[in-house]
């Protein structure tokens, strides 16, 4: 009777600690290996752990209360999610973090949102049959990279096999300039990007919803030594992010 309770005890705690392991590889974080494509001296880089977000979400609260009752992101957003219910899906990798990113090029700069592929089929799918019956879109490739351009302006979208990169220019560059960068960072080596700081693949590993990265010295650089920040923000109070 002993052998069998003790046998039972010990199938119980194998089962139990596997769970537990599988849990743990499951929910741990991994640095995103699509940062590959934000250049190392990026200003700032901004990651979304959906992952987090939705386990948040799956409580039942809304995750900005105040916006409970408004219906301002649902109009906007209905476009999108119509378009990937009609293609079955976006393509993308739903549980990947999204990175936002600022970066300078000489006298260029750049507003950048890069996510995980999952199936580049779908998403080029998604994009050419689905969101073009809804919006001005422009389809072209560049270097082995399949883009796309939204309506007039000179954002431009890009992706592969495995990553997607958005890139929006802060200032004047046109379509052709974007485009050219945004091709260069969908081929941009690990050593050429954030993922060779290893502060940066830190950061990445803690905890967080969202988590915010700053590179103080590109800031400085690119605000010309805070002169430029002094210039928009002297006079405000108070800056929420």
């Amino acid at each position: 009777m002993k052998k069998t309770f003790r046998a039972g005890l010990v199938v119980v705690m194998l089962l139990a600690g596997t769970a537990a392991l599988l849990w743990y590889l499951l929910m741990r974080r991994q640095v995103p290996e699509h940062a590959r494509c934000i250049p190392k001296d990026a200003i700032a880089v901004l990651t979304l752990n959906l992952r987090e977000l939705a386990l948040d979400r799956s409580s039942g609260e809304h995750l900005f209360p105040e916006m409970a009752d408004k219906q301002i992101l649902h109009k906007e957003l209905e476009p999108f999610s119509n378009a990937i219910e009609a293609n079955n899906g976006s393509g993308l990798a739903e549980t990947a973090d999204v990175l936002g990113f600022f970066f300078r090029d000489g006298e260029e700069a750049y507003w950048g949102i890069c996510a995980g592929v999952k199936d580049s089929a779908k998403f080029g799918k998604l994009l050419r049959e689905q969101l073009t019956r809804q919006f001005s879109i422009k389809s072209f490739s560049l270097t082995g990279s399949s883009m796309v351009r939204f309506d007039t302006t000179s954002a431009v979208l890009g992706w592969n096999n495995d990553v997607a990169v958005f890139l929006y220019p802060f200032g004047n560059s046109s379509a052709g300039q974007t485009s050219s960068h945004c091709a260069k960072l969908l081929s941009q080596k690990e050593e050429q990007s954030v993922l060779s700081d290893e502060n940066f693949r830190r950061h990445e590993l803690s905890s967080f919803d969202a988590g915010l990265w700053i590179q103080p010295g590109e800031l400085l650089k690119f605000t010309q030594g805070g002169s430029l920040m002094k210039a928009y923000f002297g006079n405000e109070k108070y800056i929420s992010l």
